[in-house]
């Protein structure tokens, strides 16, 4: 492993040709496998195993525990094993919280947030600036696009697209993994869905969205 002199590594379970870069934080619970590389200022924390050959870019957070506060109508979920699937990639300054899986060789965009409790599949793409409330599972392969806030205990099937194109902010909720078509941006998909731009004041986006959940 090359770690730079400026992290701070308190694991022992680092595998080979491991990239730790400059003022990185890594907790003693983390193992990190074969072929990782973290990029400057990564902080890791919690039981988190970030599998071989994933990559994670600067500044980014795994294993952040869920922040108490008498303003929350919740009261957090806290604790559970962080797992990132062989091949991944966690984008600059996105925060991954407790208890979330990541399936091998997806892709989470730049300043994407993840919250306890959800299930990412294989090969899936969380774009950047994405919010993923708690207890949210996405299906294998599915798309979910820049900007798109996806409300708490949203399940989202295989193959789908989600797609926010637009200024405003797309909120998808309880989305079956069958054929779905929202709005007029293309076919559905024969064994996935598509869930496309529609304006706010259309019956589409009223009836397929829901309000952001408060947290």
């Amino acid at each position: 492993a090359a770690t730079h002199e400026s992290a701070v590594v308190e694991t022992v379970r680092v595998g080979e040709r491991v990239v730790i870069g400059p003022y990185c934080v890594v907790g003693p619970d983390v193992t990190l496998e074969d072929g990782v590389r973290l990029h400057p200022h990564v902080v890791i924390s919690g039981d988190v195993t970030v599998r071989a050959g994933g990559e994670v870019f600067p500044g980014a957070v795994l294993g952040k525990a869920p922040a108490w506060s008498a303003a929350l109508s919740r009261v957090p979920a806290e604790g559970g094993a962080v797992r990132l699937g062989p091949g991944c990639s966690v984008g600059a300054c996105a925060v991954i919280y407790e208890g979330v899986t990541v399936g091998r060789d997806s892709l989470v965009g730049d300043h994407a947030g993840i919250r306890e409790s959800c299930t990412i599949g294989t090969r899936c793409i969380v774009g950047r600036y994405v919010s993923v409330h708690p207890d949210c599972e996405v299906g294998d392969r599915t798309r979910v696009y820049d900007h798109t806030h996806v409300a708490t205990g949203t399940r989202i099937g295989v193959d789908c697209t989600s797609a926010s194109t637009s200024p405003w902010r797309a909120t998808t909720r309880s989305v079956p993994s069958r054929s779905l078509r929202i709005g007029s941006e293309g076919p559905p998909s024969a064994t996935g869905c598509r869930l496309a731009r529609a304006r706010p004041s259309s019956p589409a986006f009223a009836s397929a969205t829901t309000a952001p959940s408060r947290r």
